[in-house]
């Protein structure tokens, strides 16, 4: 009886542990809440490191630097060996001296460090980090998430400081945003996730020619990862060499195991260049996100990034003007083996009052040829089109249902399109398994002023 109820007792120790890990994650008051409930809670909590590991600094905590210093240092020595979380927003830091000592107050540490997340507002703050922590950040490092987010425009050039280097092995995921790739020169065989972004207002900051990126550098970088699964390129500016401009890309990057890609708010010929550029052939998922203002068309999406895919998520695209029509239609004729389609129309277009696009008739019966639209297709939703309707798609559905020749759609997303009509909403639940619909935002109410209420 006493062995039943001891292991009884291990497993709710276990499960609080875990509850308790879960709870600090990123929250530098839980562990001093928590010890506060009762004595019996102060007890776990003095003897559980792990809740004592995540050290964050971020707009919840407003108590002042120097008392953060003092929280930190509780941490650190309640911690034990336990791996470290660090989390450090510099932006609200307003001395270059207060974040180097802050720095300087963890480098004793960072070798146990496995997660590692610091922004900084000015970009020679990024040179401090090498300072600080150097080669120690290879030690057990398994995420580094590394930004710059200006306050106001800039004009100082980047501290062109190399921060990770040597190798890296146990590291899967990289973020680095507003940052040159020239920080990274590392092995890194782990690496499973790497996401790279300059800046999401980069028309804001046109005049600084340091947030332009040489296209070379993220080839080199690519390199050094082959083994990544997931790429995620946004809001970037790239540059190439003159000698490079004409001509087909000779020497590939070979990415065996990339499976998901998403570029958004890249110039169409870099990102045509990017991925031309690339041996990729497990990639399975593709997310592209335009910049309606720039970029309207999908020509620059070689024909053979489609053929393999199984999802295809296209933001930002004018699915309701000619040109991108066609060119939609033909890129998807290639999709034979699609099975989840997701589009979203701008944001900025208004409502179209004319028949819905010809692209939901595509979808709903055979060419003359015989051969359906993504042949594959179960998966399928629309986001932000304000002229589909309830019918539209309950028509779409019924052509897919009835033919032996295509599977039936088993998941329908409808959001926030203006007009689409509810009555319709019952039978498409009956037709297709799973229907996820999100009605349009709200308008904001205005007041009627006084004049008019009199009148």
């Amino acid at each position: 009886m006493w062995q039943a109820s001891w292991r009884a007792f291990l497993i709710d120790c276990q499960l609080l542990s875990r509850i308790f890990e879960l709870g600090a994650y990123r929250d530098i008051n839980f562990a001093s809440s928590v010890e506060a409930v009762c004595q019996r809670w102060y007890q776990f909590a003095d003897s559980s490191p792990s809740i004592w590991a995540n050290i964050v600094l971020n707009t919840q905590w407003t108590h002042g630097l120097q008392s953060f210093h003092r929280k930190m240092s509780q941490c650190l020595a309640r911690s034990g060996a336990a791996p470290l979380l660090v989390d450090f927003d510099l932006c609200g830091i307003d001395a270059v001296a207060d974040a180097s000592a802050l720095l300087a107050a963890m480098t004793p540490h960072v070798s146990r460090c496995y997660s590692l997340a610091i922004s900084v507002p000015q970009p020679e703050w990024i040179g401090l980090i090498g300072q600080h922590f150097g080669g120690a950040l290879a030690a057990r490092m398994e995420s580094i998430a590394l930004s710059f987010k200006p306050m106001s425009p800039w004009t100082e050039a980047y501290v062109q400081s190399t921060i990770l280097q040597g190798s890296m092995p146990l590291l899967h995921a990289l973020a680095l945003e507003g940052l040159p790739l020239t920080i990274v020169n590392a092995s890194l065989p782990g690496l499973r996730v790497l996401k790279y972004k300059q800046f999401e207002e980069t028309y804001s900051y046109p005049q600084n020619a340091a947030a332009v990126t040489p296209m070379g550098d993220l080839w080199h970088l690519l390199r050094q990862a082959p083994n990544i699964e997931e790429l995620r390129v946004e809001h970037s500016s790239f540059s190439i060499p003159e000698e490079d401009i004409i001509g087909s890309v000779e020497t590939k990057v070979a990415l065996n195991r990339l499976k998901s890609l998403t570029i958004g708010h890249v110039d169409a010929g870099f990102a045509h260049l990017l991925m031309d550029a690339m041996e990729a052939p497990s990639l399975d998922k593709l997310v592209i996100r335009w910049d309606p203002r720039h970029c309207q068309n999908t020509w620059w999406i070689p024909d053979h990034r489609v053929t393999c895919l199984s999802t295809l998520v296209l933001d930002g695209i004018r699915i309701l003007d000619g040109s991108p029509m066609v060119s939609l239609t033909q890129l998807l004729n290639k999709a034979k083996v699609l099975k989840s389609l997701s589009i979203k129309t701008p944001a900025t277009i208004p409502t179209h009052r004319r028949p819905p696009p010809q692209l939901f008739a595509a979808l709903s019966k055979p060419s003359l040829s015989g051969g359906w639209l993504c042949p594959e297709l179960t998966e399928f939703t629309i986001s932000q089109c304000n002229s589909v309707t309830g019918n539209e798609l309950l028509r779409l559905v019924r052509a897919r249902e009835r033919s032996r020749d295509v599977p039936g759609i088993q998941f329908l997303g409808i959001k926030e399109c203006a007009a689409f009509d509810m009555s319709t909403m019952g039978e498409l639940k009956r037709r297709v398994p799973s229907v996820v619909y999100i009605s349009p935002p709200s308008p904001l109410a205005i007041a009627p002023s006084p004049i008019q209420g009199n009148q």
